[in-house]
């Protein structure tokens, strides 16, 4: 996996994000009834932090390369 750190990403981007108590995971960015946040967990699961809270984007996620 290719990662660009940065702390913002756009809707619809794969990230690299981390939540209080919880290690680094994969999402995607998504507004969901006008609030943004971070998909996870196959769409089952979300991260909408409150207003003026840290998103937890740690980066961009780039590319995804197969087995090596």
């Amino acid at each position: 996996m290719v990662i660009r750190p940065q702390k913002t990403a756009e809707i619809g981007n794969k990230v690299l994000f981390y939540m209080v108590y919880t290690k680094c995971a994969i999402g995607t960015v998504v507004k969901h009834k006008d609030i943004r946040g971070i998909s996870y967990k196959n769409n089952s699961l979300g991260w909408y932090p409150a207003n003026g809270q840290d998103s937890g984007i740690i980066g961009k996620v780039i590319s995804i390369m197969g087995d090596l």
